[in-house]
């Protein structure tokens, strides 16, 4: 659980959360995988997942650190390390329009 914190943020709180889930007999299921290193959003798993159930694609897969530097600290309101559990990715997915085709793993529409 500890490399699932920023620095300073208590690893015992997130131990108790695998605690709960195994008390009620679910399986820890958490997180995704972030894109390939220099990938873009669209392939990483999720973004994956999201194109093989319909016109989804993508847009953004960043942790909650990452996400943290792209929308808090540009505002004067970034959260500090030590509250920052990483359980999760940030994903920012958007829609095609309804007509035909669909969206590539490339981010492309494969529309012909």
């Amino acid at each position: 659980p500890a490399a699932a914190c920023g620095e300073g943020y208590p690893a015992h709180a997130l131990a108790r959360v695998a605690a709960f889930a195994e008390r009620a007999n679910e399986p820890w299921l958490s997180s995704w995988p972030p894109p390939p290193p220099g990938g873009r959003a669209a392939m990483g798993p999720f973004g994956r997942l999201l194109a093989a159930h319909g016109r989804w694609r993508a847009e953004r897969d960043e942790s909650a650190g990452e996400a943290n530097e792209a929308f808090f600290a540009p505002i004067g309101r970034r959260i500090p390390p030590s509250s920052l559990c990483m359980m999760e990715r940030f994903v920012v997915a958007a829609k095609g329009d309804s007509g035909g085709g669909g969206f590539g793993l490339d981010g492309g529409d494969t529309t012909e």
